[in-house]
C-alpha cells in the first residue's frame, strides 16, 4: 500500500493516531505525542511551521514515518 498523501496541515490533522504515537495539530504547528512513556528522550516532538517546507519536508516525512504513520508530506516552496 502507498503511503497517503499529505499536502497541508489540515490533512495531518485528519490522521488517525498510529499504534504508538498521535497528533495534536494546531493552526501551522503541532506535536507529535508518544502514547508510552519512552525508555530515554522526549514524549513530545515538535512541528515547526517550517514541516512542509522544501527545506525541510523529506525529514518530516521520515519523523512522522518513525513514529508509526504511513505518509509522505508534499513540500511547498520555502
Amino acid at each position: 500500500m502507498k503511503p497517503k498523501i499529505i499536502k497541508s496541515w489540515e490533512d495531518l490533522a485528519q490522521l488517525p493516531d498510529s499504534a504508538t504515537h498521535r497528533l495534536q495539530i494546531k493552526d501551522w504547528c503541532g506535536w507529535v505525542i508518544s502514547k508510552e512513556v519512552p525508555p530515554k528522550g522526549r514524549k513530545h516532538q515538535y512541528l515547526s511551521s517550517h514541516s512542509f517546507y522544501k527545506s525541510h519536508y523529506k525529514q518530516t516525512t521520515q519523523k512522522l514515518r518513525d513514529c508509526g504513520f504511513d505518509i509522505t508530506l508534499v513540500g511547498s516552496e520555502d
